[in-house]
């Protein structure tokens, strides 16, 4: 089995410099996304913060996310890097589907293409001045991604989704590769996040009355069960009688009430996403494993996105209330 003893206690001094609770609730006191930029000069940001604005702090938080995962890539035995390899590339899909959405909206896309691998940083600037979804997809032309996007456009599916279930089902098959323990903890904590994404796709589709379900073909907790009775059910509601039964009953029955005073999704959302932070942190418990490196890189994404969404919350004039909600 690799030895990752070494690696991992790299790791945990790296951990030691996440940012507290409290620099969090500090943070969420601030009035204006300049605050902001002031405050990131005392944290472990400040080396990469090159300017004030919302733009120079969304790159300078992305390209954090890049470093973090090039320091973990570099740490890692060169028996499991396809399989870290395959686990950062989320950066990558997180920048495409951004860019996606950019033009759906009309927004600048710009500031996403930090995130493309080298591979791709040729098409970076022409993926961002490109002016439709479709052109998209002719940039990306013969790659893997490029065929995605056709394809997805053709059968009129959600892009976002389509790459999301075109990473899970990549790593997954790396998951299964692994030996031993390392194979037991990254089922574990990959196989959590499968299942949360699954649950919201299910309840999704329920909430806008559509047929179509569009599932990672992976089960864990949520099992193949689960999902085919949850497949059947009758509208949300039916969906959580479903699942109420299950692992995932608690999760969901916390915010239950929140769905029925408003009907947003987004209460289901924010509670998978925060339980799947709960497990991840177990992960870092595992000092000789592969549990380490897995829980650190989540909880340093889920950092910078937090972050990411105090700052534009304020940039948009969001109260603290509705700011503190969008955090995990």
């Amino acid at each position: 089995m690799t030895n990752l003893e070494y690696a991992n206690a790299r790791i945990k001094g790296l951990k030691g410099r996440l940012l507290q609770q409290n620099d969090i609730k500090i943070a969420l006191e601030l009035k204006a996304v300049q605050d902001f930029a002031v405050w990131m000069e005392s944290t472990p940001y400040k080396s990469v913060l090159a300017g004030k604005g919302i733009s120079d702090i969304e790159t300078a938080l992305f390209r954090e996310w890049i470093n973090t995962n090039e320091k973990i890539m570099k740490l890692m035995p060169e028996d499991i890097q396809g399989f870290f390899a395959a686990r950062t590339s989320s950066q990558e899909i997180e920048a495409l589907k951004f860019i996606v959405s950019a033009k759906k909206s009309g927004r600048d896309a710009g500031v996403y293409a930090v995130f493309l691998s080298r591979g791709m940083k040729s098409r970076g600037k022409k993926l961002a001045e490109a002016e439709t979804v479709e052109s998209l997809a002719d940039i990306l032309g013969r790659t893997d991604y490029g065929f995605l996007l056709k394809k997805a456009l053709e059968e009129k599916k959600d892009i976002s989704h389509e790459l999301e279930r075109y990473y899970f089902e990549n790593l997954w098959a790396l998951t299964e590769k692994l030996s031993g323990d390392y194979r037991e903890t990254a089922e574990k904590l990959i196989g959590t996040e499968i299942d949360a994404a699954n649950i919201m796709s299910i309840l999704r589709s329920k909430a806008l009355g559509r047929q179509e379900h569009d599932i990672i073909p992976v089960y864990h907790r949520f099992g193949r069960g689960g999902v085919h009775e949850s497949l059947k059910a009758d509208g949300v509601s039916g969906v959580l009688s479903v699942i109420s039964q299950g692992t995932y009953g608690k999760v969901l029955e916390e915010v239950a009430q929140k769905f029925d005073k408003d009907k947003s999704l987004f209460h289901f959302e924010q509670a998978l996403s925060r339980h799947v932070l709960r497990v991840y942190r177990k992960g870092i418990m595992d000092v000789l494993g592969i549990g380490v490196p897995l829980a650190y890189l989540r909880l340093k994404e889920t950092e910078i996105t937090n972050l990411r969404s105090i700052a534009l919350g304020l940039e948009n004039g969001l109260d603290k209330s509705d700011i503190e909600e969008m955090i995990s």
